[in-house]
């Protein structure tokens, strides 16, 4: 019966090989900047190799010849643990290693392939990626595409539900299961149907976004039905209010004991008229007082088109209000943990709930001025123009392009007084 095959000594040739001389050498400095995931070559093939997690190893590469292959093969061993081991203590180690093994022909203990070593820190890659770096990964890839309120919509709803804190956030993607994440998205929808909708939708786009990367094999929520998650809530529009309902909602405003931001938000929701999310993610930079025009950018439109709004005396009123609480500069309503971002979402609408206990929310005030201008016998174009729809007939609106600026002055005028006349003149109900 032949020999098993022996790993043979190394020549002088192959030595050469084994110990390149490199003029490049670590330093302290060098190895406290080393990000995860990362390899910093030393001399003599001894590399730091810091995992995902922090941890920084000293690991030597090596080559020794197997006459079974007939050729090298590449192997490396570790050698030791920064900042436990110094730079002159692992060139002290790999030396060692050399000399008692490698030069000897033999593997030093605990040694194995290149292609093992490999390996091993793809799977180490796999486990440390979270379902909440998955979907930071995604949202980042994706928000370039987006107007700024939904990409803050996004982020906000995901870091909230999902995000590194949260059970489902920090489970490695790898190994979470459609059932933990069904039974996430059910815990949600319990409160918050609509809010359960979007996270199941983002959720399962951050997945298919990993799965088509390679960073899982499969999207465990491929087919989940969003029915069985979380089923559409029945839709309930916020009703008009009529001039006395209105005429208490406001008086209720005026007298608001709580944030005065909020005050002053939903007074000029009601005189403005515009939607919620176009005010509370305003900038003073859009904003011309002396000329009483608001410009909102195309991009923050939900149809996609700039938009001039006619600043009342009361709404311009209002606003030098608002500057002296906000500053005059940035947001109108800043985030108080981050001025950089507006207030949160929610803000307005509990504010309203607490003051009408009723299923009314801000956007009812763009309803209740479109049916009471209806009922005045407004011109309906001039109606529409204020509230910056879309109009129905593409015919048209290829062909429409007025905004009826002059008259939405007038409008916004009146609509103002009218306000005012609600809650401080002589009122019929």
């Amino acid at each position: 019966m032949p020999a098993a095959p022996v790993l043979s000594l190394v020549t002088p040739t192959q030595q050469s090989k084994l110990q390149p001389d490199s003029p490049k050498e670590l330093t302290k400095a060098d190895i406290e900047k080393a990000l995860p995931g990362s390899k910093l070559g030393h001399r003599n093939r001894l590399y730091l190799y810091t995992s995902l997690k922090g941890v920084r190893t000293w690991r030597w590469a090596y080559r020794l010849f197997d006459p079974a292959k007939g050729a090298d093969g590449q192997y490396e061993v570790k050698v030791g643990v920064w900042p436990a081991m110094s730079i002159k203590q692992a060139e002290a180690a790999q030396a060692k290693a050399w000399a008692d093994y490698v030069q000897k022909g033999q593997h030093p203990p605990q040694h194995r392939t290149a292609k093992a070593a490999d390996k091993a820190k793809a799977v180490e890659a796999t486990k440390a990626a979270t379902v909440w770096t998955t979907v930071e990964s995604w949202f980042k890839a994706s928000r370039s595409g987006w107007v700024p309120s939904y990409a803050l919509q996004v982020e906000t709803y995901l870091t909230r539900y999902c995000g590194p804190d949260t059970a489902l956030g920090a489970r490695p993607v790898a190994q979470v299961t459609r059932k933990e994440i069904k039974d996430a998205i059910v815990a949600i929808a319990a409160n918050t149907p609509s809010v359960a909708r979007l996270i199941k939708q983002w959720l399962n786009a951050s997945l298919e976004h990993a799965a088509d990367g390679g960073e899982i094999a499969v999207n465990p929520m491929a087919g989940m039905k969003t029915k069985t998650a979380a089923p559409a809530p029945e839709t309930v529009n916020s009703p008009a209010l009529g001039p006395s309902e209105l005429r208490t909602l406001v008086q209720s405003v005026n007298v608001y004991k709580g944030d005065r931001r909020i005050r002053l938000m939903l007074l000029l929701l009601a005189h403005t008229c515009v939607r919620s999310s176009e005010l509370r993610c305003a900038d003073w930079s859009e904003f011309d007082l002396p000329g009483a025009r608001w410009t909102i950018p195309a991009a923050r439109m939900k149809m996609k088109r700039l938009h001039i709004v006619p600043l009342s005396r009361q709404v311009v009123a209002l606003l030098g209000e608002l500057q002296h609480v906000s500053g005059t500069t940035g947001l109108l309503f800043k985030n108080e943990n981050d001025p950089a971002r507006p207030m949160p979402q929610s803000s307005a609408r509990e504010a309203v709930y607490r003051l009408t206990a009723k299923e009314f929310t801000p956007h009812g005030f763009r309803s209740t001025f479109s049916t009471q201008a209806n009922e005045a016998d407004i011109e309906p174009r001039y109606v529409e123009a204020v509230l910056a729809h879309g109009k129905k007939n593409k015919v048209e609106a290829s062909y429409n392009k007025a905004t009826y600026y002059g008259q939405r002055v007038e409008l916004m005028r009146c609509w103002s007084d009218y306000l005012d006349a609600l809650v401080t003149g002589p009122f019929l109900p």
